[in-house]
């Protein structure tokens, strides 16, 4: 990720990335760079080696009122990453979802 962009934790086990001045295909093209690093890197506890997964749901601001709109999108691709099995990311984009990870 860029020096410049924003990552935060949402609440519970979301997180939320703003990537300022990049289109959606890039924004998958991170999404999965970062899938693959957490992938990569299970967690160890109680010497059992605990795999990770990791949905991502990816929105544009292009045609967004609020950052509550935006935020709504990119919850609805998140859903529809979960509905897919997990691992992997959904673009909000209209009616369509882009599928990566």
């Amino acid at each position: 990720m860029r020096g410049f962009d924003l990552v935060g934790r949402y609440g519970g086990d979301e997180f939320v990335a703003l990537l300022p001045q990049i289109d959606i295909q890039v924004a998958l093209a991170v999404a999965e760079r970062v899938g693959v690093a957490v992938r990569g890197t299970p967690v160890l506890h109680a010497d059992e080696v605990i795999p990770v997964s990791l949905s991502i749901g990816i929105a544009s601001a292009e045609d967004v009122e609020s950052l509550i709109d935006l935020l709504h999108r990119a919850d609805l691709a998140l859903y529809t990453a979960k509905q897919a099995g997990r691992n992997c990311a959904r673009a909000f984009s209209g009616d369509a979802s882009v599928t990566t990870l």
